[in-house]
């Protein structure tokens, strides 16, 4: 686990050296509350931008596990960030360009992977998103069926590789965390791990961990 911990690269949302990469596996790590939720939709304003304002000008899929998408919160986000870019009209054309699939359940985010492709396609998608990767295998699994996860797992990662390969576009999922707890006090941070296990963690390309800094207000 302490390997693990080292591969991650700290992060603060406002930082400008954060790069997401076409054709990989950008994994976002975080506690709950931590804003996950909100880094991933403003990422989704940020993919349709045009490239010449610094987008990746297409839609984007958002795969989101915990029901944390706001399509409210996508149009207040894009507003404020690009109000030169985002007026009324082409606020409309984001909304319709994030293309929101539920899955609640593991067997679900992975049918519903392996069918993205006709998506890709039709909607000229620029970037896929899964909010969170975690939730649905930490709930659909107990410790006695660890090996049904992990193999569900490895075919989920392996088809958004695939993806991300064949169509050149980044792929971003978001990830729990698991550690201790301090003198009853939930850790800071520093000693929790990556959910999820090694299997998973082998299939990512780029580990960044989102924490809330000491002055700053969580994102969420």
């Amino acid at each position: 686990s302490s390997m693990l911990n080292a591969e991650m690269s700290s992060l603060t949302f406002e930082s400008s050296k954060v790069r997401i990469e076409p054709g990989i596996i950008t994994e976002v790590v975080g506690a709950a509350g931590v804003g996950k939720s909100q880094w991933c939709t403003t990422l989704s304003a940020m993919a349709y931008l045009p490239i010449e304002y610094g987008g990746l000008g297409g839609g984007v899929i958002y795969v989101d596990t915990e029901s944390s998408f706001s399509p409210s919160r996508l149009v207040e986000i894009a507003r404020s960030r690009y109000p030169k870019f985002y007026d009324v009209k082409a606020l409309k054309k984001l909304t319709q360009s994030i293309h929101v699939f539920q899955c609640s359940h593991a067997h679900e985010l992975v049918d519903q992977i392996t069918q993205l492709d006709a998506t890709i396609i039709e909607k000229q998608i620029k970037m896929i998103i899964v909010d969170s990767m975690a939730s649905p295998f930490r709930s659909d699994f107990d410790s006695k069926h660890i090996p049904e996860r992990q193999m569900m797992l490895s075919i989920a990662a392996s088809k958004l590789k695939y993806l991300g390969e064949t169509y050149r576009i980044p792929i971003v999922v978001t990830n729990q965390v698991s550690g201790g707890m301090k003198k009853g006090l939930a850790d800071d941070g520093e000693n929790l791990t990556a959910a999820l296990g090694i299997t998973w963690a082998h299939a990512v390309n780029v580990r960044y961990r989102l924490q809330n800094k000491p002055g700053k207000e969580s994102m969420e």
